[in-house]
């Protein structure tokens, strides 16, 4: 499939926008999040982004809601970053954390 931007239109295999783009639309509520499934990340590509939504009302975590911290260049997060929109329902929170877990 040819690769498209990020939105509901559009599955997680055809997305190729960078991990900001998605930060950045669930923090507007846009979205109401994403899973970013790898677990070794650099700091520069994810701390701007996991900031913005955290400002805005929402939450990052890894996969078991444990807080996503930054102890150097690049850090390890457990089943990946799972990133909810302030406006995302607790369904939605639970079924994020069970695909970043069952992955």
């Amino acid at each position: 499939a040819e690769c498209q931007p990020f939105g509901a239109a559009h599955p997680p295999s055809e997305v190729c926008c960078g991990a900001m783009i998605k930060y950045f639309y669930v923090a507007a509520g846009r979205a109401a999040g994403f899973v970013q499934y790898e677990e070794q990340l650099k700091s520069w590509d994810h701390a701007c982004g996991l900031i913005c939504v955290e400002e805005a009302g929402g939450s990052a975590s890894d996969c078991e809601g444990g807080r996503v911290a930054f102890p150097g260049r690049t850090f390890r997060v457990e089943g990946g970053v799972v990133c909810c929109s302030r406006w995302a329902s607790e369904e939605v929170r639970r079924r994020l954390l069970g695909a970043a877990t069952r992955r």
